[in-house]
């Protein structure tokens, strides 16, 4: 994941890169709940003690994200949406055979 701290100035602009992701934080104002999971992020030469920013997301922001990737024709997107109304036909299928 990536965060972009845009200032000013573009010259003060910075990017950092998180592949880290856990569903507990330690770190201000998180939620430690199993809802959530972090992302956190250092920004180079940026002063202060790391993590600098926090991306907190929920189930609900993962299939918006989903969404928004699927509308723009991205395949995994797309496949993701077409496994997810197999998975829920078959679960039709298996209620309405009982």
């Amino acid at each position: 994941m990536r965060v972009d701290l845009l200032r000013s100035k573009e010259v003060l602009d910075r990017t950092a890169i998180s592949s880290e992701f856990s569903g507990a934080s330690g770190y201000r104002g998180a939620d430690g709940s199993a809802e959530l999971v972090h992302a956190h992020f250092e920004f180079d030469d940026y002063q202060g003690d790391p993590p600098h920013a926090r991306v907190s997301l929920s189930w609900e922001d993962v299939e918006a994200i989903i969404a928004a990737f699927a509308k723009r024709g991205h395949p995994g997107a797309l496949r993701l949406q077409r496994a997810e109304a197999l998975a829920a036909a078959v679960g039709d299928l298996i209620n309405n055979s009982n």
